[in-house]
């Protein structure tokens, strides 16, 4: 299974899940999400946009979010939309997986969307009722797994 997850912006994180592993990274040029769509997704989870005024910065997010909903649409490739709160109980064991990974520096830098990515594709994870996070490791559904060990 191959599900991508976007935290849309200027800076966009992203997360991918490839059968039983995480990779974490950040894109700052819009095109490169075509790479992930080339190589085929089973599914892709971006975080909801919502502005009540839209400076240069919500514009481009506006921009990558409806790119984004025209590729999964002319690809068929299911497109889930969650609200950034959605993502908070995922946000600590995304932090912690990013650190082990050796690619989140600091907090309040530009990482930060890595993990944000991470958390919401750990929340759909757990909503389609693939994961639980079980103390340090996250696990399949019934505990016979250990997917990830922190």
């Amino acid at each position: 299974m191959k599900i991508l997850a976007i935290d849309p912006g200027e800076t966009n994180g992203v997360a991918i899940y490839i059968d039983g592993t995480y990779i974490t990274s950040i894109l700052t040029d819009s095109t490169d999400f075509f790479k992930f769509f080339r190589e085929g997704l089973d599914a892709v989870v971006i975080e909801q946009f919502a502005a009540s005024i839209i400076n240069k910065y919500g514009l481009h997010t506006v921009r990558i979010v409806g790119g984004i909903e025209i590729l999964c649409s002319y690809l068929n490739v299911p497109l889930k939309h969650q609200t950034p709160q959605s993502r908070l109980a995922f946000v600590d064991f995304a932090k912690k997986l990013v650190r082990k990974q050796g690619t989140y520096t600091s907090i309040g830098d530009r990482h930060h969307h890595q993990v944000d990515a991470l958390a919401q594709l750990l929340r759909y994870q757990n909503d389609i009722c693939s994961i639980r996070i079980k103390g340090d490791d996250l696990v399949t559904v019934d505990s016979s797994k250990v997917i990830v060990s922190l």
